[in-house]
């Protein structure tokens, strides 16, 4: 599902050329996520409305929120050992 909810995205928002499709993934695995590599191909890379960078990021959130795909956040548990000398105030 995040590869199609990422590649329409790229391909209703980016000049892509029809021949070359966007590819994507996963590259890795985090302590709360999974990596995932996009690569594609655009026309005009330096006009105004085809630039990179955060606009692409922001394609990927809108892709992600469109199809219900959440990103993990860390959970951490915290169990303290030695409760001895510990004041409660």
């Amino acid at each position: 599902m995040m590869y199609s909810a990422v590649t329409h995205k790229l391909l209703s928002e980016i000049e892509i050329p029809k021949e070359e499709r966007p590819e994507a993934e996963i590259a890795g695995f985090g302590d709360s996520g999974v990596d995932i590599l996009i690569e594609f191909w655009m026309i005009g890379i330096d006009d105004g409305k085809n630039r990179v960078g955060a606009d692409l990021l922001l394609m990927i959130w809108d892709a992600f929120k469109e199809h219900g795909i959440e990103i993990p956040f860390p959970q951490r548990e915290v169990k303290i050992l030695n409760t001895e000398n510990m004041r409660l105030s």
